[in-house]
């Protein structure tokens, strides 16, 4: 079988015993000197975190598998790989639903056996209580503001209309300090998101420097030219 390598360090990492890119690589041309398949190359991202996969050599990697080059990925462990339960089950799927090969050696995973396509149902079943547990909690932050952690109390904040978000950060913009613009705020009688008319200058700086919640962007998977089914062996 023709594989690519993935090796990754993030900056606090490219330090530590066990995790270097040099480490990771070592391991990878052991195993595949063991199985006898062939690592046709090595892709790396150094310095890129595991949040997600929007990293260059994990994108190049998986491009070459779906133009042909290889047959599947092996890297050495699975938070190499990624952090991201979501994306370890989708990015197992993708490998599985297009006949190629996902296997990472810490955890055992290989999606042409039989034990490895019973991980990829466990890591699905787990992907989806991770997204079941964030939607419950963010129920929760709108039905019981007082009984969730003040990292979710932002969901259920009132906020100030768009438009008088805009005026404020307009003053701000013309070098009017949150005092000034607290006092410009109250003497035109704008509302505040709880429909006061009296402004301070913490109220300002909350709009200021709110962090609106941003959407986990997909990963875009690239397209596997046309393959033949994979012949899976029947478990002993």
């Amino acid at each position: 079988m023709r594989l690519i390598g993935y090796t990754r360090v993030s900056t606090e990492e490219q330090a530590t015993e066990g995790y270097s890119l040099d480490a990771q690589r070592e391991v990878l041309m052991a195993e595949v000197a063991r199985t006898g398949d062939e690592l046709v190359r090595i892709e790396s991202d150094a310095g890129f975190s595991g949040k997600d996969l929007r990293r260059p050599g994990i994108t190049r990697a998986l491009r070459a598998i779906a133009d042909g080059e290889a047959d599947g990925l092996v890297c050495t462990k699975l938070d190499r790989l990624t952090r991201s339960v979501i994306d370890v089950q989708e990015l197992a799927e993708w490998f599985d639903h297009n006949g190629l090969t996902l296997r990472v050696l810490d955890v055992g995973m290989d999606t042409s056996t039989a034990a490895g396509r019973m991980m990829l149902t466990m890591m699905g079943m787990m992907a989806q209580l991770f997204r079941d547990t964030i939607r419950d909690n963010t129920r929760a932050a709108f039905r019981s503001p007082k009984s969730v952690p003040k990292a979710n109390l932002a969901a259920s904040r009132p906020r100030v209309p768009d438009g008088v978000a805009a005026l404020i950060h307009k003053l701000d913009g013309e070098g009017l300090g949150l005092s000034a613009i607290a006092r410009e705020l109250t003497e035109r009688g704008v509302p505040t998101a709880r429909s006061g008319v009296q402004w301070y200058p913490s109220t300002v700086r909350s709009v200021l420097y709110e962090r609106k919640p941003t959407k986990r962007k997909a990963f875009e998977y690239p397209t596997v030219k046309r393959r033949r089914p994979r012949r899976r062996k029947a478990a002993v």
